[in-house]
């Protein structure tokens, strides 16, 4: 079955009643939404990081002109 959000076909077994299709599409829900709350923190990280480093290179890069001067 195809759920709307979903980015893959989730397998449904058939002869569910509804609140079953229910708490399983739920369950869906929630172990996407801890995937995205991962990937989003894993990004941070990254952004942080990058950052950073960035930062460290602008300070090496400010100290090399003025030893040249």
């Amino acid at each position: 079955m195809k759920v709307s959000g979903v980015p893959y076909e989730v397998e449904l077994p058939f002869g569910l009643d509804e609140a079953s299709v229910i708490a399983e599409l739920e369950r869906e829900n929630a172990m996407m939404r801890a995937r995205m709350e991962r990937l989003e923190d894993e990004a941070r990280t990254a952004n942080e990081l990058a950052n950073r480093l960035n930062i460290q290179l602008i300070n090496l890069q400010n100290s090399l002109k003025d030893d040249l001067k």
